[in-house]
Order: structure tokens, then sequence, then C-alpha cells
């Protein structure tokens, strides 16, 4: 799949309110409590005609089933958005906009295809596989002239490594643009490795870096990235790494809680619970579905936060559902009808056998920060106390998106918000059959991140290239960097039914808010 500029389409308001956030945000982007007044939109086309701008790569076909998708160089048009409105200095850091004067949106058509390596595999049982790229050779199109990206790729020795590699690879293979190299490096055991793969990559010319996969090999690598004016797009997680030109490019906790915070009040949701381990990403979380209930007029009924203290858990899950006094108006109505001692009273006492508590729960959701092998505890332990399925809707973030935990039946017809798997799913199917193995989940990062830089190779790379508005579709799903460095993705949400993900919401085929 190769990455291209986002067209038209809509995607919900992401405005949100102003909530202090301080020790969440990198660069000290904290905001103030005061909500901020609203500010009439302005007409994004005042009259301003498209004018021509510079050839552009365009998009690939919607389906990977066909043969493989190729870089064109077309004309394409261009237009200017206004300069952000006032409102958005009220937005979280990563929700900001580039503060220049103006941005270039660049539009796109659907360009042919032709065959390549992501061609369809013959079934013939002969086809050959491509073997595994050693470290020092160097994927490129390079016709001659010094290219005009040349992209490091900082990935670790090891079955992680390679992936991501081969990854990367199968993106060169695939887009076959010219004016653009890459060569990927190890960045070694500690920091000593990762110095000297940095410094080795930028004394040959890099002018991106894609990597590192760590968030501790990351701290290493962006000062010296920094320095000699180097972007680095990371795979790390690590949100406060983010910003002085380094693009954080893992999946982050931010969009995946509003969608799905979006997508529960499209379906009535009024009051939220939250649940969530402590620490920066439990924080996350929180904060983030604060904001976005304040937008939605939703209510938070409680939040409970835990840790691996014992018993931590189960107070957060018993503040979270009034379990205390729900549980002992269960038992002041068992006594009442006990006492009664007639047929009616013994009936609903048979249909109380198996309660939990009784009265109403305190909210109609629970939002739940924690995914892998502590997941199946916490949900055993809201079970226990009445948060679960019918009484109350479960929502989680992509730590969910996860084929381990699609099978517990805690989570039948629960929503989370992650990349749709459909792309991800024949990629994985290709990559296997044209290696021999499954691809871990990080890979996709490797060969979108490539394919990103390929896509801007066409002119010496620049922040502003990579700041795009409009952003950029890839294996999983559209995406952009915020000028703060943090990744903004459009995703989709997903309910789990029958031990796999479906498609309750569709992801947004553009950041433009709906009519702009």
């Amino acid at each position: 799949m190769l990455l291209a500029g986002c067209g038209s389409s809509s995607l919900p308001d992401m405005r949100m309110p102003e909530i202090k956030l301080s020790s969440l945000w990198p660069s000290g982007q904290g905001l103030s409590a005061a909500a901020p007044a609203k500010t009439p939109q302005k007409d994004v086309h005042p009259g301003r005609a498209p004018v021509k701008a510079p050839p552009a790569v365009l998009p690939v076909p919607e389906s990977m089933s066909k043969p493989g998708p190729t870089a064109q160089i077309q004309p394409v048009e261009m237009e200017m958005l206004p300069a952000p409105e006032a409102q958005e200095a009220a937005m979280p850091g990563w929700m900001r906009r580039s503060p220049e004067p103006s941005s270039p949106v660049i539009r796109f058509s659907a360009a042919e295809t032709k065959p390549s390596l992501f061609a369809p595999v013959p079934s013939s049982g002969d086809t050959a596989r491509m073997p595994v790229v050693p470290m020092a050779t160097k994927a490129s199109t390079f016709d001659g002239a010094p290219p005009a990206v040349r992209a490091a790729l900082l990935v670790p020795e090891g079955v992680l490594g390679d992936a991501m590699r081969q990854a990367a690879t199968l993106a060169v293979f695939d887009v076959q643009k010219t004016g653009f190299e890459l060569r990927p490096y190890a960045t070694g055991a500690g920091a000593d490795g990762v110095s000297v793969a940095v410094h080795t990559a930028l004394s040959e010319g890099a002018s991106i870096l894609l990597g590192p996969v760590f968030a501790s090999d990351a701290v290493v690598a962006k000062p010296l990235a920094q320095a000699a004016g180097v972007p680095m797009v990371t795979f790390s997680t690590d949100w406060t790494l983010a910003g002085e030109g380094a693009y954080v490019f893992g999946f982050l906790p931010f969009t995946q809680v509003i969608r799905v915070l979006d997508h529960a009040g499209i379906q009535g949701i009024k009051r939220l619970a939250i649940l969530a381990p402590a620490g920066t990403y439990g924080d996350a979380v929180v904060e983030t579905a604060r904001w976005q209930a304040a937008k939605l007029g939703m209510s938070i009924s409680g939040i409970g936060r835990y840790d691996a203290t014992p018993g931590t858990l189960e107070a957060a899950v018993s503040s979270i559902s009034d379990f205390p006094e729900r549980s002992d108006n269960l038992a002041a109505i068992r006594q009442q009808l006990q006492m009664r001692q007639d047929a009616e009273a013994m009936g609903y006492l048979a249909q109380l056998a198996n309660a939990r508590g009784f009265g109403p729960m305190p909210c109609d959701a629970v939002l739940v920060a924690q995914g892998g092998e502590r997941l199946p505890e916490v949900l055993a332990a809201m079970t226990r106390v009445g948060l679960a399925a019918p009484q109350v809707h479960l929502m989680g973030t992509g730590l969910w998106d996860d084929p381990g935990l699609w099978s517990l039946p805690a989570l039948s017809g629960a929503w989370f918000s992650a990349p749709a798997p459909g792309l991800r799913q024949e990629f994985m199917a290709r990559y296997q059959q044209v290696f021999g193995d499954v691809p871990p989940r990080l890979a996709t990062l490797a060969y979108d991140a490539t394919a990103l830089a390929m896509a801007l190779s066409g002119t010496p790379l620049d922040a502003a290239d990579l700041q795009s508005p409009d952003g950029f579709v890839g294996l999983d799903g559209i995406f952009r960097f915020r000028s703060n460095g943090l990744v903004e993705r459009g995703l989709p949400v997903l309910e789990i039914r029958d031990g796999r993900p479906r498609v309750a919401s569709p992801a947004p085929l553009s950041f433009r808010p709906a009519g702009r």
C-alpha cells in the first residue's frame, strides 16, 4: 500500500475543550482549565481559485487484491487553507495545526497500477521466496543522480528488526519511486549501539531517520538527529519524544479514545465510567476521555485507578459500580422477600439468585484502559460487581487490537478503536507468501513510514511536507503529523463479535470536517 495525500471527505469536528494536562504533553504544552469562547466558522474557500502545483505522488487503488500499487507523477491541484483559527490555541498540543499563516492542501485522484512485488502470488507452489535482506544491503531506486531522499531505517537486531527491514523493503519494491534510497542500520545493544548507528547514517547522508523502535533508543537518537537538522520518525509510542524534528509514529491512545467515545455518544451513551491503571498511559486515557466527554455532553460517573498492589483493582472496580450500596440494597430486598414466605416472593428470590447488586448502575458504559495479560483479571473483577453486558457496555483502546483477547466472553459486543484490519491482513498474507513468516504487528509501521518517505522524495524533504494538514493514507489508515510531532490517525470503531473484530463505524476518509 503506497502512502499519498488524502482527499476530501468527512471527519467529525475534532475541536476540544481546554483542559490542563501539562504532565502529558511534550515540550511543556500544558493548557489552562478555562473553556474558550466559541469562534464562528470561517469560509474555507474565500473565493480563491485553485492553482497548479508541482507534480505529486498519487494514492493507490482502494483494494490491495489487485496487482501491486505503484507511484505515478502527475500534476495535481493545490489550494490554500486559511490561517489556524483563534480557538485552535485552546486545543491540546497534539491537536494543533502548524502555526504558519497558510498551509497547502493537495488533492489527489486514483492512480493506475502495474504488476510489482505485490502482485498476487501464483498458486503453482513454485513461488520463489524473497530472501532476508542483509543489514548492509541498501534498497534503492537510484538511477545515477544523488537521491533527493536517503532514508535510514534504524531497527534492532534480531527477529523484530529483520521483519521491519523486510516490510520496508517491500515498500521500496512496491512503490518503485526514483530519487529515493533506503539504508538499514542495526541499532545494536544499549545507547552506544544506537549512537554508532545514527552517526553512521548521518555521515552517509541520511535525510530522514525511520526509527528507532524503542523509546530508550529514540531518546539517544533524537538529539543527534536534531543537531544534524534531520527529521526522525520513530516507531515508539512514547509521545514525550515528539517535537523539535522528532515525529512519533506509534499507535497512541488519544485519537483512539476520542473516536470510541464519539461513537458511544452517537449510540446514546450518556454516563461514562473510566477504569485505568496508574501511570502515564492511564493518565492520558483519563484526561482525553474527560475532554471528549465534556464536548459530547457525556457525564463521568466515576474514575477508578489501580496498580499492582493487591486489592487496588477490586477497590477501583467497586468505586465505579456503587457496589457497596447496590450490594446492601440486594441484601435488604432478599431479607424482605424471605420474610414473606409466599410463592410470589420465592419466585422473585429465585430471579435474584445470581444477582450482584440491586438498583440501577451508575454508568451506561465503562472505558477500560487495560490490555495484555492482565485484562482477563480486570474483566473478572468487573463481572463480579455487575459491570458487564447487558448492564453496561464495555469500551477499550488500541490495547485491545490483540487477537489473543478477542475470544474473551466478557468482550463480546465491546467497542474499541484501532486501525481497520482489512489491509493489514492482506499485507500479512502477502508478507508470509514472500518471506515465509508471519510479520509482527509493527511491520506495517515500517512499511508505511518507508512509503511516506518515498512519497515525499520528489524534492528535498522539509517539515512542511511531513506536516501536510491533509495527511497520508497507508496500511493502517489515514494519518498526519501535527506540528508538535505527534501522529493523528483516522480510525474506525471495531466491535468484537464471534471472536473477531467487525467494523461498527468506518474510518474517516479525510481529516477535513464535513462540508469543507
